[in-house]
């Protein structure tokens, strides 16, 4: 087409040519427009690598973890979603876990009610809800229930086996930890002794060859040869292997277009017409809500599409949330309310179908038996809490001081809110008829006249659309009443006085909480916490009396190695005998992810 426009050119006077000089010129930047915003849908988004402690694990231990984020944006996300699924695709438990320079380290503790049976942990940060879930880092992981003696879901996995499969199987029990080391980058792990006996202290050295100015993060893992199985790491090893930024299109199940979680991690939802038809809300204002001592809103409004997002406040975090409509914002029936669940994962579990190498049932049982003793004795050497960097709670309030606050304490008992008001409010007016409520508010910047419309009525930090309810409440149910009887504006909401009632004990916010309403399970954003060690050159003789049957030994997910820096460090062995695997797993501040292993013998 560029080569017809040429010859066009040649046979056209300058006027002519000046005008297809310009088209060619609106064609080429129209192509590269088309190109760019082709680019723009396939452009590279976040990914997630994750370290896990080992591979199996026993109900009632914890699964540590870190997270490492891959990103080209500087803007990036600073949350990732964590789910535990198990084969029969149901999310065990979901996380939101915060990053901090792109990281983080926790813990999941794995519920004693856990079936045997492989399970999947997976991680992703809001940004890639918008791409294939195959984009999400998946890995496999074994559980066994530690009162399952039968262990028939492991066992259901082993198939008769003919020749070709005993090959397999004789395969599986000489395989090793793959080792991925990229180009120029060697990593080596000294210990200062080959055999170790009963609670003897490890030194460990790590040190690296590797470019200047090349920086490694990694985690490092020493844990019982047996909690470790190599034949899990073939996924893992191609994940580790992959370029970790591709492109891919957008795939989105519910029409939303999440954005990058950087301030805190985003409610996403949408309005729908009862009817199920395409019905468009713009401009509606969604308000969220939490019950408090406090009264505080926030709100925003739909998009074009009648899509809403509220990143939320810490102030926010592990609190009931419900969700209402400001019925001036729309017209007509209101509409249903709908929010994505973070956590619906909509690809498939694919669970680990080869066989099973013959060795790993006695040694899942005496994992079995390990735990059972450590339970026994209340000592599991597990996670302790460490705090998030503490962030300031900044309450979205509605004002910062009311105009009159009122303790019905202080008054004799009243036995309704209409005697209440009355009495001890002498700028609200209550009327009622056949249960029909009508409450005005004296303006005070009159001090004579009432406002044209109602105050908004708020109970307990909920906002209040049955007034029946309220009536009925007494003086020696209600805490405090804040009035605040002027013309407020609140960012675009415009209040006609404000009436907030506090109660000594809550009331189900169903019963007066505006339709519709939406309710949400309480945000939980994790807190990091650490594997604590036992320090046999510190504690007490009981203390070493309670056996330690650890199979984890060490771990520290948060170490950063140079060309220039060793990483050295000391742990005690504990009172099983056995081979460990030091195991270390990291990324480069080039992004390509490494692994590698070393052993060591402890003998009793």
């Amino acid at each position: 087409m560029i080569h017809r426009f040429s010859q066009i050119l040649n046979t056209c006077s300058l006027h002519y040519k000046i005008l297809y000089t310009g088209m060619l010129l609106s064609f080429l930047l129209l192509c590269n427009f088309v190109y760019s915003a082709r680019d723009y849908h396939k452009r590279s988004h976040d990914s997630v690598i994750v370290h896990t402690d080992r591979d199996a694990y026993v109900s009632g231990e914890e699964l540590f973890y870190r997270v490492t984020l891959i990103s080209q944006y500087d803007q990036h996300s600073n949350f990732v979603y964590m789910a535990l699924r198990n084969s029969h695709q149901e999310i065990i438990k979901g996380s939101i876990v915060p990053l901090n320079h792109k990281s983080s380290y926790g813990s999941i503790y794995l519920f004693d009610t856990l079936s045997t049976g492989f399970y999947q942990l997976i991680v992703y940060t809001g940004d890639m809800r918008n791409y294939p879930e195959e984009k999400y880092f998946t890995k496999l992981l074994f559980v066994a229930n530690r009162f399952d003696v039968a262990l028939e879901n492991l066992m259901e996995l082993e198939e008769e086996v003919d020749k070709e499969s005993e090959k397999n199987v004789q395969n599986l029990k000489d395989a090793a930890l793959p080792t991925i080391l990229p180009d120029q980058l060697s990593i080596n792990i000294y210990t200062d002794k080959e055999f170790y006996s009963r609670r003897e202290p490890v030194k460990l050295s790590v040190s690296a060859d590797m470019l200047p100015g090349v920086v490694a993060e990694m985690s490092v893992s020493v844990t019982a040869k047996q909690s470790i199985w190599p034949f899990l790491h073939d996924h893992l090893a191609h994940n580790f292997s992959e370029k970790a930024l591709g492109g891919t299109e957008p795939e989105n199940h519910c029409g939303l277009v999440f954005p990058r979680e950087i301030d805190g991690p985003v409610i996403a939802g949408k309005l729908i017409h009862e009817s199920g038809e395409n019905y468009v809300y713009p401009g509606v204002r969604v308000i969220l809500s939490t019950p408090d001592t406090l009264t505080t809103i926030s709100y925003t409004h739909t998009n074009d599409q009648g899509h809403f997002f509220f990143t939320l406040n810490p102030y926010y975090y592990e609190r009931p949330l419900y969700l209402t409509l400001d019925t001036a914002t729309y017209k007509g029936k209101a509409p249903e309310i709908f929010v994505e669940d973070p956590f619906n994962i909509h690809s498939p579990f694919k669970s680990y179908s080869g066989n099973i190498d013959r060795k790993i049932p006695p040694q899942v049982r005496e994992s079995q038996d390990i735990v059972k003793v450590q339970k026994a004795f209340e000592k599991l050497y597990g996670s302790v809490i460490k705090e998030n960097e503490k962030e300031e709670l900044f309450p979205p309030r509605l004002y910062s001081a009311p105009e009159n606050i009122i303790n019905p304490a202080n008054y004799l008992p009243l036995d309704n809110f209409p005697e209440i008001a009355r009495e001890i409010i002498p700028s609200v007016r209550i009327r009622g008829q056949k249960n029909n409520w009508q409450i005005r508010m004296l303006n005070g910047q009159t001090a004579y006249t009432f406002f044209d419309h109602p105050p908004t009525v708020f109970l307990n930090n909920l906002p209040v659309s049955n007034l029946d309810m309220m009536m009925n409440l007494t003086s020696e149910q209600i805490k405090a009443i804040e009035v605040h009887n002027l013309p407020w504006r609140y960012g675009a909401i415009r209040f006609n006085g404000i009436l907030s009632v506090f109660t000594h004990k809550p009331f189900v916010p169903s019963t007066f909480l505006p339709e519709p309403f939406y309710e949400l399970d309480p945000i939980v954003v994790k807190q990091n916490s650490e594997y604590a060690l036992p320090d046999y050159q510190s504690l007490d003789k009981d203390a070493q009396r309670i056996p330690d049957f650890r199979q984890l030994l060490y771990w520290n997910p948060k170490q950063t190695i140079d060309d220039e820096k060793k990483f050295t460090t000391t742990f005690h062995t504990g009172d099983l005998e056995g081979t460990y695997i030091i195991l270390i797993r990291g990324v480069l501040n080039t992004g390509q992810t490494f692994q590698t292993y070393h052993s060591f013998d402890v003998k009793l």
